[in-house]
């Protein structure tokens, strides 16, 4: 699973849409949505937040190997 997966399917365990989620890391909707289709990954300082807002690692997030 990749990073734009995981953040997408965390997302819809929260019953977020992207904007919501992008208000709460200060981004739009549109970058959200490119991470999830992995076109590019987030700053160091988003995934630091997408971790802590769904309480996972940062090697869950980032480590294909691992699906949440």
């Amino acid at each position: 699973m990749t990073m734009g997966e995981k953040i997408k399917a965390l997302r819809h365990e929260k019953r977020l849409n992207t904007k919501q989620l992008g208000e709460f890391l200060n981004v739009t909707d549109s970058q959200i949505s490119k991470w999830e289709r992995d076109i590019c990954e987030p700053k160091i300082s988003n995934i630091k937040k997408l971790c802590e807002f769904f309480n996972i690692t940062m090697e869950e997030l980032w480590n294909d190997n691992i699906d949440i």
